[in-house]
């Protein structure tokens, strides 16, 4: 009898031990949820915050500048910048705005026919100002390639007491070219055969003069001459053609090159003790 009751508390303690498990892990479990309720709560209510920096909203805005090449430039109306999908046409100061960008990353862009894409990357944190330059496609002043020729037609001239002047024809033998260090050297051979006529109305015999040359082009495609009569010229072989067909660089000091859109050198020219003296090239089509 004894042993019976024994057995039967022995059933019932574990009975009841297995009940409080299930309660306690019950309980846990309530606590576990209503806590993750609780937290999931918090972080909504924070992230949709207006107060929160990152909900700011911020303005950005600026003026859309049009260089002439690296002139001064000039306010561009009309342009569409857009950030982030949204557009802003410039005015006719050049302004644009945005007045709802929120803090963080963003990408403004700008794409015009006749002009070089824009696009930058940047980072709003407070009202912030963005000057937007835009450059003009630019084009090939000075068309030059291996393995072909050019000819002019040729003219110089000089006053003074012993004034003069030259006519005749120039041909450029474009012959090799080949890559020194970020450079690319061009060699060219230039025959020259002309008549000079003198102011006394005199006129000479035909001359014909061969010249070597080189054209040296850097990484940004600045050209510079080296021969004996004009070494160290140089001048920049893509330009806007807003500036015109024809530009003028002066590089060194006394001494001009003029470019002419699609000719090339044009005109070679310098002053010295008050005699003026030029050359010119004209393409010969």
């Amino acid at each position: 009898m004894s042993n019976t009751n024994t057995s039967t508390i022995r059933k019932t303690s574990n009975t009841n031990s297995f009940s409080n498990k299930t309660s306690t892990i019950c309980y846990q479990g309530l606590v576990g949820f209503l806590l993750l309720l609780t937290v999931l709560a918090f972080i909504s209510c924070d992230s949709v915050d207006p107060n929160k920096p990152e909900f700011k909203f911020y303005s950005v805005s600026g003026n859309v500048l049009d260089y002439v090449d690296d002139g001064s430039p000039y306010l561009k109306e009309g342009a569409p910048v857009v950030l982030d999908g949204d557009t802003s046409i410039s005015n006719t100061e050049g302004i644009y705005s945005f007045n709802k960008v929120i803090r963080g990353k963003h990408i403004i862009s700008v794409s015009m026919p006749g002009y070089e894409y824009f696009a930058d990357t940047i980072f709003i944190y407070s009202d912030t100002l963005i000057n937007i330059p835009l450059y003009g496609i630019k084009e090939d002043y000075f068309p030059i390639e291996v393995n072909t020729q050019k000819s002019f037609e040729y003219h110089s001239g000089g006053y003074g007491i012993f004034g003069w002047s030259d006519s005749g024809e120039a041909t450029w033998d474009i012959y090799s070219s080949f890559q020194q260090g970020d450079n690319i050297v061009y060699n060219v051979k230039e025959t020259l055969i002309y008549v000079r006529t003198t102011t006394l109305g005199d006129t000479l015999p035909p001359v014909t003069v061969i010249t070597n040359f080189k054209f040296i082009q850097d990484e940004f495609h600045i050209i510079t001459i080296q021969n004996s009569t004009w070494n160290g010229m140089s001048f920049d072989r893509y330009l806007d053609p807003r500036r015109g067909d024809i530009i003028m660089f002066g590089t060194i000091p006394g001494h001009s090159i003029y470019l002419k859109r699609n000719v090339g050198i044009w005109k070679l020219h310098y002053e010295e003790w008050l005699h003026l003296s030029g050359i010119t090239y004209q393409l010969i089509e």
